[in-house]
């Protein structure tokens, strides 16, 4: 089974593993000319995110807390988006190849220094080509790995405490359902 496409989660579940309210992920999603994931939908129109959904937003999200909009966030994670549609046309991708792909990763943003918005390398080679520049005084460096592996862990912590098949604070059913059964429809039950 491919862990990184196979499993799906709730909307909340979502939220809670990127770190985000679900305020802020569903004003993301409504723009969908700035964020185009496919995300999937049950019958009832809930989100039902893969791994390497939650991937791709909690790197987005650490982007954004770095001062970018979301849009450019989203469009920096191409190289990242490619890295994780190869991982995921595999039959059996566990996480953990996941994890260590995208860990290999490095993206580096700075401010642009002649106008707003920033400058963005992918790669510690590039970035180390940047040598004494000025813009390492206010470089940000990112790498995906460990941002995945803390959303791994806030959402395997969290669903640690539920019950197969309760409901969670989010308003949505969890547990052994969720790993790859065919979904309930929970109606019209707001997620927030």
């Amino acid at each position: 089974m491919n862990e990184v496409s196979h499993r799906r989660f709730s909307f909340g579940s979502a939220c809670i593993a990127i770190g985000v309210t679900p305020k802020t992920l569903r004003n993301w999603l409504d723009r969908e000319e700035e964020i185009q994931l496919d995300v999937q939908r049950t019958e009832g129109g809930h989100y039902r995110f893969s791994w390497a959904d939650i991937a791709v937003l909690a790197v987005v999200a650490q982007i954004v807390r770095g001062g970018m909009t979301v849009k450019r966030a989203y469009q920096l994670t191409g190289v990242l988006r490619d890295h994780i549609a190869d991982l995921a046309r595999y039959k059996n991708t566990p996480l953990q190849s996941l994890e260590a792909g995208i860990g290999a990763l490095s993206l580096g943003f700075w401010p642009d220094e002649s106008g707003p918005g920033f400058n963005f390398l992918w790669g510690l080679p590039g970035l180390r080509a940047l040598g004494d520049q000025s813009a390492m005084k206010s470089l940000t460096v990112i790498n995906p790995g460990p941002i995945f592996a803390a959303a791994r862990f806030r959402l395997e912590e969290w669903e640690e405490g539920l019950d197969d098949n309760e409901i969670g604070p989010d308003g949505q059913l969890h547990g052994a359902v969720m790993d790859g059964a065919p979904l309930p429809d929970p109606g019209d039950k707001p997620t927030e």
